[in-house]
């Protein structure tokens, strides 16, 4: 027997209610669920994406300490891409306008479409004057006036002149410094610091240099002597051409006869910075070309001494024209010893700045 209408039709409502109440409860399920997945890979991406901005951190400090060069001059780098994956960090560098030696290093890393930033603040310092310094120099000449005409010896004996249109305030050799170098036009400039000399049986002479492609058969970075001729040098740390390539070539002066060093091999490139050194410790006369030593000779002979001979940067003194050297000077030392090759080393990698953390920002 079927039921009464009414109650037929408070049944059909009921079920009506029933499961439009479940499909109300399933869509709601379904909608946590979705939003609780979605939360769940931001909160993913979110956390890859901060460390991505750490590791683009690490990443910087890393070019900070080996190739500060391009990420000092505001150079932007990536996006680097990881694990196959779109995810990404792209980092930079920002100089601090009151203060040359700090930077903040910023990184930025991007996955599943969301992005975060990290920042780090940290000291650059360039230690090469200090480490130049600590093994006392006869003379030092930074180079690094931005304008006038004295070339200031950081010692304090052997300030000279700039002669015949050397430019000054010229980007530097060194890394993490705001100090400048100088410039040979090639022709006739030169540094006139004066008549001095070294004696005994060690001497060490060493500079920051950057040729010209057109540099001459032979230059003089630094030289001691009473005229352009050869027997009338003392001592020279200059370069040569051989086989196309400028090298190295060290001479001395030792009982009335001129001794000369070519270096071998080692080519000073043009337009790119080297260290270049000359070292007699009396029994040896070296080379060494960005810390690593190109030749050497056999020499037991002590050093003659010309009280009236000049001292000259970039040429040989007697004739501006002469030996004439076409590029840039940075840094040039004289020491009344030998330097030990450790020691020339470490003063080649103190070109770049030692990086210390100041703080970590969020």
């Amino acid at each position: 027997m079927s039921p009464p209408p009414r109650q037929a039709g408070f049944a059909l409502v009921m079920v009506l209610l029933v499961v439009a109440g479940a499909t109300i409860l399933g869509v709601t399920y379904l909608s946590t669920t979705s939003l609780r997945l979605a939360s769940g890979a931001n909160l993913v991406a979110s956390a890859r994406a901060r460390y991505l901005a750490e590791s683009g951190l690490q990443h910087a400090l890393y070019a900070l300490r080996n190739d500060p060069g391009p990420l000092m001059a505001g150079q932007h780098f990536g996006p680097y891409h990881v694990d196959g994956t779109a995810d990404t960090y792209t980092f930079h560098a920002a100089a601090d306008r009151w203060q040359p030696s700090l930077y903040t290093l910023h990184a930025t890393g991007t996955s599943g479409g969301i992005s975060l930033n990290a920042s780090v603040t940290v000291a650059c310092e360039n230690r090469f004057a200090e480490l130049t310094l600590a093994q006392g120099p006869v003379a030092y000449w930074r180079c690094a006036e931005t304008w006038g005409w004295w070339a200031l010896d950081q010692t304090g004996a052997h300030s000279g002149t700039y002669r015949n249109g050397v430019r000054v305030n010229r980007t530097g050799a060194l890394l993490g410094t705001a100090d400048t170098a100088i410039e040979c036009d090639g022709v006739n400039d030169y540094v006139d610091t004066g008549r001095w000399s070294v004696s005994g049986t060690g001497l060490t002479l060493f500079a920051w240099v950057r040729c010209e492609s057109g540099i001459a058969d032979e230059a003089a970075i630094l030289s001691k002597a009473a005229g352009p001729d050869e027997d009338d040098q003392y001592w020279m740390l200059g370069t040569h051409r051989k086989g196309g390539e400028v090298r190295l070539r060290l001479r001395l002066r030792t009982q009335g006869k001129d001794r000369k060093l070519d270096a071998s091999t080692g080519a000073v490139k043009p337009w790119e910075w080297a260290f270049v050194a000359g070292v007699y410790d009396g029994s040896k006369m070296r080379l060494y070309l960005n810390g690593v030593e190109v030749d050497t000779k056999n020499e037991h002979r002590p050093l003659d001494v010309h009280a009236g001979a000049e001292v000259w940067l970039g040429g040989v003194p007697g004739d501006p024209r002469a030996l004439p050297w076409a590029g840039r000077l940075d840094e040039v030392a004289v020491f009344d010893r030998a330097l030990g090759a450790d020691v020339i080393a470490e003063l080649y990698r103190a070109r770049l700045p030692q990086v210390r953390v100041i703080r970590w920002n969020d």
